[in-house]
């Protein structure tokens, strides 16, 4: 690994720490909601409460998050700038569809308001945290 590899930029921060929070939240949905239900038979519950989850949406943010873990050594640039653009049509997206606080993507993915705000902060701070992390120097042939 080259000196340069071990730096630590605003994106590497972003996809390890972002990269856990999915993770974690994704396990812990399991715990509310772990249905796979679609259509008719969707079903959601809320975390906290607050954000809905089903398992689809627990798989979303597992993958998610393990992508961010395992490229935050070798791309997090990269992944960082990604990441923020998925989810930050997947805010717009979200909040489009929802109507009276809740609402669903493709009768699959649950939505909230709350779940629209903060994937438009993870989206808006991944694009500023690969943004402002210098570019990966370019490969020496």
């Amino acid at each position: 690994m080259r000196p340069s590899d071990q730096t630590a930029t605003a994106a590497r921060l972003f996809v390890l720490v972002v990269g856990t929070a999915l993770v974690i939240g994704g396990i812990a949905g399991f715990a509310y909601e772990s249905s796979f239900g679609t259509g008719a038979s969707y079903v959601s519950d809320d975390i906290l409460g607050t954000f809905p989850t089903n398992g689809w949406d627990n798989i979303l943010h597992l993958a998610a998050g393990l992508a961010c873990l395992a490229a935050a050594s070798r791309a997090p640039r990269a992944m960082a700038l990604v990441l923020g653009a998925g989810f930050t049509v997947l805010a717009i997206w979200g909040f489009i569809v929802t109507d009276h606080g809740a609402g669903n993507l493709l009768d699959v993915i649950p939505v909230a308001t709350a779940d629209n705000i903060l994937h438009l902060a993870i989206g808006l701070s991944g694009i500023a945290a690969g943004l402002i992390s210098p570019r990966p120097p370019a490969a020496v042939a």
